[in-house]
């Protein structure tokens, strides 16, 4: 195995303040990287203004010159300033990625979502998980992106084309990258 190739980890504040690095390194092969948001309240399902921050990690190992592994791993907190309770959600995927050749590669994702305060979705208690197969086909500067996605929640979440909610839902979709 290879020494993890790149590291980025982000801190993002949106308490009011100015943006500057915090911390950023690069070394053998290796990136580390952290940065505040500048920010202030911001409205929510909730209803209310809060304040808060981010934490997100993004890391990629190179295994092999075919495989490769990438982790994303982000919590948000934020805090209710009428009641000074604070609530947050957490994520985190995992993706797997093999190349067949310099024209085509194939990359599965799992994800994790948990809303248990219900900051995102509204809903308190809710998890959500999807898993995501994308292929990267290279055509001179185009790369065409297919992928196909199915995503289930603990608590009926996803819109189900009439005027109800279901916890699962599947989407396909064909991105299209020109590269100048």
């Amino acid at each position: 195995m290879q020494v993890l190739h790149n590291i980025i980890w982000h801190f993002g504040s949106r308490l009011a303040g100015e943006v500057k690095p915090v911390y950023s390194k690069q070394k053998a092969g290796m990136g580390q990287h952290v940065q505040p948001s500048a920010g202030g309240q911001e409205d929510n399902t909730l209803g209310s203004k809060r304040s808060g921050h981010q934490m997100d990690l993004t890391t990629t190992w190179t295994i092999s010159p075919k495989w490769s592994l990438g982790l994303n791993a982000s919590e948000k907190m934020l805090l209710l300033p009428e009641s000074d309770r604070i609530i947050d959600w957490q994520a985190a995927a995992l993706y797997i990625n093999y190349t067949f050749s310099d024209r085509f590669g194939l990359s599965a994702r799992g994800e994790v979502f948990d809303d248990a305060d219900g900051v995102i979705f509204g809903i308190a208690g809710n998890k959500v998980m999807e898993f995501t197969l994308a292929g990267n086909i290279k055509l001179d500067g185009f790369t065409l992106i297919p992928e196909v996605r199915l995503d289930s929640a603990a608590e009926p979440t996803f819109h189900d084309g009439k005027d109800g909610l279901t916890k699962t839902v599947a989407s396909a979709l064909i991105a299209a990258v020109y590269k100048f």
